[in-house]
């Protein structure tokens, strides 16, 4: 995903913010997906129930389970609390601009993400 704005989530599908949340990427996946942007999910959860609740919602972008590994690299972004979900902006030169732990609104982080485009 180099050049791309990538908005990477870290997630969980019995977290419930992380379901609320969701639907909101996935409508700004599609508006500015043309312009560089990607979302990518890193789930941390048993495949069987990612895959589903991923079907259920129709998420347009890639999904990735994460495991253990998954945990340390949100630590290593910033969250300290190892909280769900966790949600860190890259630009376009791989640089960490922004977090947010716990559930963002899509005009948040639209805001955030906008600009780097």
């Amino acid at each position: 995903w180099r050049g791309k704005v990538v908005v990477l989530n870290f997630w969980a599908p019995w977290c419930p913010p992380c379901r609320a949340e969701i639907p909101g990427f996935i409508e700004l996946q599609n508006r500015y997906r043309e312009r560089g942007l990607v979302f990518v999910g890193l789930a941390l959860d048993e495949k069987i129930n990612v895959q589903a609740f991923a079907d259920e919602l129709g998420i347009n972008y890639p999904v990735l389970l994460g495991e253990m590994e998954g945990v340390d690299l949100a630590r290593k972004a910033g969250n300290r609390l190892g909280g769900l979900p966790f949600t860190v902006v890259i630009d376009r030169n791989g640089k960490i601009v922004g977090s947010e732990l716990g559930g963002v609104s899509s005009e948040r982080l639209e805001k955030i993400v906008a600009p780097l485009l």
